[in-house]
């Protein structure tokens, strides 16, 4: 019953296909509570315009294929959008759309650091400088927010995104 229990988030998220802040949940509204798993990546020079691309790239490898992996929970009503990040050049860039599922055993840990470590080589590639510039990232925007698995799953296999770990 305390004005701080009603507050979400410590600072203002992004959304990287907007390019704008995504609007606070409101706490005063639901008494749901959730925990997330932030993906943290940090490069030389960091720019906005590079952030906003890896994170599209990230909703690719990570957010896309979370549709299949986690089951159906009411976080994404509050937090977990599509191209949801946070941007501080001296510090991180901070992919925000996971949740504790993924932390809860080696492999889906071990799968978020392959297919991260995958996005940031797709996006450093040709095809990725294709993808960001075309309409795509929409699609895959519009894939998560509606949480629509049929169009998840021709994506996965269209990107050959691997869906488990992947040991070599």
């Amino acid at each position: 019953n305390t004005p701080e229990s009603r507050e979400f988030g410590c600072t203002p998220s992004l959304n990287a296909y907007t390019e704008y802040e995504n609007k606070p949940p409101q706490g005063s509204r639901t008494n749901l509570r959730t925990g997330a798993f932030h993906v943290h990546l940090k490069y030389d020079d960091m720019t906005f315009r590079q952030s906003v691309g890896l994170i599209k790239c990230l909703d690719l490898y990570l957010g896309v294929p979370s549709l299949l992996l986690e089951p159906p929970n009411e976080r994404r009503k509050l937090y977990g959008t599509a191209g949801e990040f946070r941007f501080n050049p001296d510090k991180t860039t901070e992919y925000r759309v996971l949740s504790t599922f993924f932390c809860k055993d080696k492999y889906l840990r071990k799968w978020v650091y392959q297919n991260t470590m995958l996005a940031i080589e797709f996006y450093n590639s040709y095809q990725g400088f294709e993808f960001i510039r075309d309409m795509m990232p929409n699609i895959i925007a519009d894939t998560i927010r509606d949480n629509n698995i049929l169009k998840a799953e021709n994506i996965i296999k269209t990107y050959k995104i691997p869906l488990y770990l992947e040991v070599a």
